[in-house]
């Protein structure tokens, strides 16, 4: 018995893998029917899964001659013990469950969250977490139970792309208006690849101080990514060449100055020549203070010499007057160094007469 589950598991693998389409290998969405298609594969491969193991597991602990009933019994007391102990591995296994049965999305699906966390394609769902490979081609792995409680957007399921443009058009070509939009109708509702089924608007939306501007929305047929930006950048150039036969362009805001207000021009070009000659002679100015400023610093340096000059030259005053001290004290000096000699000389000659007495 033990063989023949193995064998049907086994065989529940096969049937899945030729089953389903596979991971998403290629940087694009894959389609809403191979979606839902994936999806169901996934549910019925994962319910046949679970109901074969555990038949088979019931069928072999029979075969050995263990109570079934018993360890129904038990499970149940350790189921208890997994739920109180294993709250987050169970909500996740739970949140995988889930996942297979609504299938909200399947193996290969472009999947985004709506605050924007998740944007990449699921690589795989699993009993605990799933596989989500991001743009920049970095896994990101979400426990079930957060993923059951998030708002996904499969974008794989969706049927159509949606091009929205605005348009802007210029003031002074208000009386082309009626015939560049019979143009553009005609283009989106006869465009090869623009879904006719789904509407295809262009209309004169609003009106600003610079330009008209004209709402378009349609639908592309394909919803591949690179077929989309295709059909967008023609029709882009579609609508420009539409313009351009009509002697006109898109409008701009320079544009609206500079040609449709001829008086407004002149006054914008003799403000920008005042600003010019503004900004010239702030220019001069600039460099008049930084004249001024150098000028400043010499004379606070030529101050600082000055000062250190006359420090000097009063300190050379006080030597001098030192020295003439000194000379005056060694003048006296000599003069009573004169009058001892003399006294000295008075004395021998005194002594010498009392001796010659």
């Amino acid at each position: 018995r033990v063989a023949i589950g193995w064998i049907i598991l086994n065989y529940i693998t096969y049937f899945k893998e030729k089953s389903s389409r596979g991971r998403a290998t290629f940087g694009d969405i894959l389609g809403a029917d191979t979606s839902r298609r994936e999806s169901q594969v996934s549910a019925i491969a994962q319910t046949l899964r679970v109901i074969v193991f555990f038949a088979t597991l019931l069928s072999g602990l029979d075969c050995l001659g263990v109570n079934v009933g018993r360890v129904l019994a038990l499970s149940g007391l350790g189921g208890l013990a997994l739920g109180w102990f294993g709250r987050d591995i169970l909500s996740n296994i739970i949140g995988g469950l889930m996942v297979y049965l609504t299938q909200p999305f399947a193996q290969g699906d472009w999947v985004q969250s709506i605050d924007g966390t998740i944007d990449g394609w699921v690589q795989n769902v699993g009993l605990y977490y799933t596989v989500v490979m991001r743009w920049d081609k970095r896994p990101l792995y979400i426990p079930n139970s957060k993923l059951s409680m998030l708002e996904i957007i499969n974008a794989s399921r969706m049927t159509n792309r949606r091009i929205l443009l605005d348009i802007p058009l210029k003031l002074r070509d208000a009386e082309q208006y009626s015939s560049i939009l019979d143009e553009i109708r005609n283009l989106i509702q006869n465009h090869e690849d623009i879904d006719p089924m789904m509407h295809s608007i262009a209309r004169l939306r609003d009106i600003t101080p610079y330009s008209a501007n004209i709402w378009l929305s349609c639908y592309t047929k394909s919803i591949l990514l690179a077929d989309y930006t295709e059909v967008r950048e023609k029709l882009i150039l579609a609508i420009y060449a539409i313009l351009r036969s009509h002697q006109t362009t898109f409008a701009s805001e320079i544009e609206r100055i500079q040609v449709v207000d001829p008086v407004r021009k002149n006054l914008m070009d003799t403000r920008k020549r005042l600003i010019d000659k503004t900004t010239s002679v702030e220019k001069e100015l600039n460099s008049l203070r930084m004249n001024t400023t150098n000028l400043r610093n010499w004379e606070s340096k030529l101050q600082n010499v000055s000062a250190e000059i006359e420090e000097r030259r009063e300190m050379t005053e006080k030597q001098q007057k030192g020295l003439l001290d000194m000379e005056q004290m060694l003048e006296k000096m000599q003069t009573s160094l004169l009058l001892r000699a003399e006294a000295l000389d008075a004395r021998e000659v005194a002594l010498s007469k009392q001796q010659e007495a």
